[in-house]
């Protein structure tokens, strides 16, 4: 877990020096899903859930989601990620990968999706996003992919209709179960391989700083 809390810690940091610890919420849940068949030569798509409890919509004491960051574990000589996306464009996420891991970091899009909240710079609901994996030719007829160490952002606001909220608000979420999944490759005799580029980063990403001390409804 303390790959997770740094990284997400040190991102917070960086855009709100001070952060607190609070019980008010929870990661209560962590799912990957999608088929358990992947082809070589295709596309194979996974859904990746953080499901939260103690985050509700409303106008007062509402807690809402600026960030989330998990370890994603998975076999480079099977898999290729090409694409990260969510609905309605939610989440801006970024795939990297520092000293042998490989670390998603979502951040909360300022969309128009009804689950947007506190002037639409935060999040109300569960985060999800998919993952498009490429199907490498591999002998291999079976690997796993894990889902480990989830860390979050969020914020605890009081208000009614113009909320004001400032750093000391933060509060740090993690979850430390590890989620695995069982993927059996199929190997068409005709398959055609045609390797996409890679969209996983050798650095770590940059936070755009979408959060301030007071939002207006």
């Amino acid at each position: 877990m303390k790959n997770i809390k740094y990284i997400v810690a040190l991102i917070l940091f960086i855009v709100f020096p001070v952060t607190i610890n609070a019980a008010t919420a929870s990661i209560s849940n962590v799912k990957i899903d999608g088929g358990d068949t992947a082809t070589v030569g295709s596309e194979f798509i996974q859904g990746f859930n953080i499901q939260f409890s103690g985050i509700k919509k409303g106008t007062s004491d509402t807690l809402g989601i600026w960030l989330v960051a998990f370890e994603l574990e998975y076999d480079e000589n099977v898999f290729i990620i090409e694409k990260t996306s969510s609905s309605f464009d939610v989440w801006a996420s970024t795939v990297y990968k520092e000293n042998g891991k490989t670390y998603v970091i979502s951040q909360f899009n300022k969309t128009s999706d009804s689950n947007a909240c506190v002037d639409r710079v935060l999040y109300c609901a569960d985060h999800y996003i998919t993952i498009n994996f490429y199907v490498k030719d591999t002998y291999q007829s079976s690997t796993m992919i894990k889902l480990k160490e989830v860390g979050a952002g969020v914020f605890q606001v009081s208000g009614a209709l113009n909320p004001e909220y400032n750093t000391s608000d933060m509060i740090e979420l993690e979850y430390n179960k590890t989620i695995s999944k069982k993927i059996t490759i199929k190997k068409p005799e005709n398959a055609t391989v045609n390797e996409p580029k890679s969209i996983v980063s050798s650095s770590k990403p940059t936070t755009k700083k979408t959060v301030t001390s007071k939002a207006k409804a």
